[in-house]
């Protein structure tokens, strides 16, 4: 069972600078082109994989020390100091620890309900990547981050003459999102909302779990359910359970939006057991069955946009000269304007 200690304001304040300081030497690497970047390949995404798991976000991992060795389905990846990885969104994996020349360590930074988190992980007696320390921050670069780690993986993999240099940039701006969400953290949390915060980061990452409950969290974060379940209420405004549900549905609504999964492969992918039972609490909470949101959107990416290309002072283009109606704007262009 994991327990999670109180933090002293003083490591805190130290660990953040170290985010700070790997996160700068991997920009200065990208940019003068000498920072490796792997990536695996997006396969068997969101599929139920022995000793794997996969997350509906993209993952970042920046090797400090020793290495990584992510196994997925149908290759393994040596990520060794100082390269950095990718796990693409959907991807199942596992990751053993690699001493090599020095101790493992990485930092890895992680997408989930809207928030950041970034921790520090070491080895475990077994040998297991062990998240030490995790911060986590509520931040308008979130969207803008997951966009940007999804492009860089599939630019990885891209054959286009100018994906190695799109990659580049692309990943030196997402270090300096994440540069500036660290800038003005101070470590002050207090130690009821660090446990909540860790309580949220053991939701994520046994979302999957139909067992997962408040019970084994209260455990895992030493202490009682009751407590966790007030202490949890009064910081966020909600229940665990009702957080564990919501969180499920969002991931189930990205699923039927952006993945060709089947409803009972979502169902089982978001922590449900019985796949009726799937059914049954989305319809009560968006109205309609998965299989009917899912159509919804089919029928909705076929609509033109309701707003027009282009508004001048006097009119209104919806494409290149024609109004809402297919009809030719006439006496509106000046010369050679389209």
């Amino acid at each position: 069972m994991l327990h999670y200690p109180e933090r002293p304001a003083s490591q805190s304040v130290k660990l953040i600078e170290t985010f700070r300081e790997t996160f700068r030497a991997r920009q200065e690497s990208l940019k003068r082109g000498q920072a490796p970047i792997r990536v695996p390949q997006p396969k068997h995404l969101y599929e139920r994989q022995r000793d794997m798991a996969y997350h509906f976000k993209p993952e970042l991992f920046v090797q400090t020390g020793g290495a990584t060795l992510f196994r997925c389905p149908e290759e393994e990846l040596l990520v060794r100091a100082p390269e950095i990885c990718i796990m693409p969104m959907g991807v199942p994996h596992h990751e053993t620890v690699e001493n090599l020349d020095t101790p493992f360590e990485n930092v890895v930074v992680c997408f989930y309900s809207k928030t950041v988190t970034v921790h520090l992980a070491r080895a475990d007696e077994s040998m297991t990547p062990r998240a030490t320390d995790i911060f986590f921050y509520q931040t308008p670069y979130f969207s803008d981050l997951v966009s940007m780690l999804n492009l860089s993986a599939g630019l990885f993999h891209s054959t286009l003459p100018d994906s190695k240099l799109g990659l580049q940039g692309v990943m030196m701006g997402v270090f300096s999102l994440l540069l500036n969400m660290i800038a003005t953290e101070d470590g002050s949390a207090s130690v009821e909302s660090q446990r909540v915060y860790r309580c949220q980061w053991l939701i994520r990452n046994h979302l999957q779990d139909p067992e997962l409950s408040v019970q084994w969290l209260a455990d895992s974060l030493g202490c009682s359910s009751n407590y966790l379940s007030k202490l949890f209420h009064d910081e966020l405004g909600e229940k665990v359970t009702n957080y564990i549900m919501r969180i499920r549905l969002d991931n189930a609504l990205f699923a039927l939006r952006d993945t060709t999964l089947s409803v009972k492969e979502i169902a089982l992918a978001c922590g449900f057991r019985d796949p009726n039972y799937f059914s049954r609490v989305f319809r009560q909470r968006y109205d309609m069955t998965p299989k009917d949101y899912r159509q919804k959107l089919v029928n909705e990416s076929g609509r033109p946009e309701s707003q027009p290309k282009l508004v001048r002072g006097d009119h209104e283009e919806y494409h290149y000269g024609y109004d809402e109606k297919n009809r030719p704007i006439q006496g509106n262009l000046r010369p050679g304007e389209q």
